[in-house]
């Protein structure tokens, strides 16, 4: 982890925003052992994910398009 001058935090990366994460991001429920998963796809995609597993359930191409249970 990085903490810049500017208070700038990265995690896995030099931040150039105030949170920056080079990785996956992923939110549990206190009581759940699955989560929910976002990330970006090498083809400029943001995607979330159930529990790591299977298809992404949302995926946003880099032209804003929204594709639910589809690539977008």
């Amino acid at each position: 982890m990085t903490i810049d001058s500017s208070g700038n935090v990265g995690i896995g990366c030099t931040p150039d925003q105030k949170l920056h994460v080079k990785g996956t991001i992923e939110s549990q429920a206190t009581n759940s052992t699955n989560g929910w998963q976002l990330y970006t796809y090498t083809d400029n995609t943001f995607r979330v994910n159930y529990n790591g597993a299977g298809s992404d359930e949302i995926v946003i191409n880099s032209s804003g398009f929204v594709g639910i249970g589809t690539t977008g």
